[in-house]
């Protein structure tokens, strides 16, 4: 159809007089115009970013808050900035883009899914064996509130497993002698 744009340039300037072709040519850039500047604040943010990894640390501090400057209160500069620094374990930065996000009050549902991204929803146990190993591993750690967690949890999931049942007696008799044991 076309050769390139500049025979496309050449069709709208036989079918459009200048002066139409002026009033085109800058409605499109106050319409394009922003959306273009915040892309190339987005770019420089990750750029920021990934000098912030090959950086000092005594430097990373200064570049963090370079890069929170680039992104302002502008919710698409912080959904750039938060997904960045989660993709290279910054957790400092991303938390700070997470917080200004929120404070935006705008962009909820960008909002919702970068909760989500940084703290999925936990796994469901698949099978009773998987609780069972969890449960002890923190109660030899000596985890007990842990392991009681792990163990409802388990139990919610798989209520007549006999080995949760039996961990939950031995968690009981632990829970017991602890208390008999704990100091009037």
């Amino acid at each position: 159809m076309f050769r390139g744009l500049g025979d496309f340039f050449q069709i709208l300037g036989s079918l459009l007089p200048p002066w139409a072709l002026a009033v085109l040519g800058v409605s499109i850039a106050v319409i394009a115009g922003p959306a273009w500047f915040d892309n190339v604040r987005s770019k420089q943010i990750r750029g920021r970013i990934r000098k912030m990894l090959r950086a000092t640390s005594a430097d990373r501090p200064a570049l963090a808050d370079e890069a929170l400057v680039l992104a302002a209160q502008r919710p698409r500069r912080l959904v750039a900035l938060v997904r960045e620094a989660h993709k290279y374990d910054l957790r400092a930065l991303r938390d700070a883009g997470l917080e200004r996000l929120e404070q935006t009050g705008s962009a909820l549902e960008d909002l919702r899914v970068l909760r989500e991204l940084v703290a999925p929803p936990p796994q469901p146990i698949r099978d009773p064996l998987q609780a069972v190993v969890k449960v002890e591993r923190l109660v030899e750690l000596g985890l007990v509130v842990g392991a009681r967690e792990a163990l409802e949890e388990g139990l919610r999931q798989h209520p007549g497993d006999g080995d949760l049942l039996r961990l939950q007696g031995e968690l009981d008799a632990l829970s017991v002698s602890d208390a008999s044991e704990a100091p009037r």
